[in-house]
């Protein structure tokens, strides 16, 4: 799966559960997000598992 396609099915996901953008925003620029998110997706089994547990 391509990361964009996971991106948006994430972010999807995060609107469901009612994240604004302005905070999904906050988040995401925080220093350390990008490799606690790697690490993150490792944990659950990569970015295919995380995805298919998503939806």
């Amino acid at each position: 799966m391509q990361a964009a396609r996971a991106q948006d099915i994430a972010n999807r996901f995060l609107i469901n559960k009612g994240v604004s953008e302005a905070e999904h925003e906050e988040v995401q620029s925080a220093p350390g997000y990008d490799d606690l998110m790697r690490s993150y997706i490792n944990e659950k089994g990569g970015c295919e598992d995380l995805v298919r547990k998503l939806r």
